[in-house]
């Protein structure tokens, strides 16, 4: 064991079956206040398939206490969502991400550069959509401290 950090294998296993209990990996990262790029790494490794050996302590006890009781997997307002719709994913591929969800809580690695670009392409897809108050108004309500929300940065409110 490192100094202020725990095994990852573990919290890598407690992502793995919260996904197969429903939830994303978006949930997972909002439900315990940590980078959405943190679970990415946890499961995805290190460039060249480096699997994630150890993970810092605060943010492993944090996403080991997530469950799927702990938050609402759905709100009737997120199926209008403009970050839900076709569009969003022909958007996401064309600026190389994974998936939308990519464009508003960018992957860590990415470079300063692309991050901007998802930045832009998240908050165009925002100001388009037709439930943007109900999601500012979710965000505020929970301590969203990552990711695009309503058009808004939340590490920008916080």
């Amino acid at each position: 064991m490192i100094a202020d950090k725990v095994e990852a294998a573990p919290v890598r296993a407690h992502v793995e079956r919260l996904i197969e209990l429903g939830m994303t990996k978006a949930e997972i990262a909002r439900a315990a206040g940590v980078n959405r790029g943190r679970i990415t790494l946890l499961l995805t490794g290190y460039p060249g398939n480096r699997e994630v050996d150890y993970t810092e302590t605060s943010g492993a006890e944090r996403i080991m206490a997530v469950d799927c009781s702990t938050i609402e997997l759905e709100s009737p307002w997120k199926a209008q969502a403009s970050c839900s719709t076709e569009t969003a994913q022909i958007i996401a591929t064309q600026y190389g991400a994974a998936e939308p969800l990519d464009l508003f809580y960018p992957p860590t690695e990415l470079d300063p550069e692309t991050a901007e670009l998802y930045h832009l392409a998240a908050v165009a897809l925002c100001d388009s959509c037709p439930v943007a108050a109900q999601c500012d108004d979710y965000a505020a309500a929970r301590p969203e401290t990552f990711g695009i929300w309503a058009g808004v940065d939340r590490q920008e409110t916080t």
